[in-house]
């Protein structure tokens, strides 16, 4: 009875596999009549390597070092002062009975040098009212005060000295 019940189970399955295979026959069949045909394919095109014919762009960065502006030295004597060509701004000054080391310090502090005085200049004042650069400026104010002003664009110095006629009446032994 075992044997035969296992025999009955078999052939379940049997009929069962049968029918699934034959419906995928007929499926095969139907496609196979009706279905698009791999001879009618367009087989003459195809796709060639993906190539890129220029080199890439170059990339900017936002972000980039400036130098800041310095003088033109001319190419005939680049270590003279005389010689340098700079553009400068122009300003205006209006001072009334200030000390030379105030004077001194607001032209400095204008084109953002030092400045240095001259201890023999310390009590001398002056008042004066004008417009230019500041090389202007300082021949200008050196002429009213009967003093020198030296304007060095390499060291960036404003330098406020007495002529030397005057040194000498206050210190005789430098006459010699």
């Amino acid at each position: 009875m075992c044997h035969n019940n296992n025999f009955k189970q078999r052939g379940c399955l049997l009929v069962k596999y049968s029918y699934i295979i034959f419906i995928l026959l007929n499926l095969t069949a139907c496609y196979s009549i009706s279905g698009a045909k791999l001879d009618n394919l367009d087989r003459s095109f195809s796709h060639g390597v993906a190539v890129k014919k220029f080199a890439p762009e170059p990339v900017y960065n936002r972000i980039r070092k400036v130098e800041l502006p310095e003088p033109i030295i001319s190419a005939s004597s680049p270590t003279s002062p005389q010689k340098i060509n700079l553009i400068m701004p122009s300003f205006e000054l209006s001072v009334e009975d200030l000390p030379i080391e105030q004077i001194a310090k607001i032209l400095a502090d204008a084109v953002r040098y030092r400045s240095y005085v001259s201890s023999h200049l310390l009590d001398k004042r002056i008042s004066y009212a004008g417009s230019g650069t500041i090389e202007e400026l300082a021949a200008a104010i050196a002429n009213k005060a009967n003093i020198k002003i030296s304007v060095d664009h390499i060291s960036r110095e404003l330098r406020f000295l007495p002529i030397r006629e005057e040194v000498t009446e206050i210190m005789p032994e430098l006459a010699s």
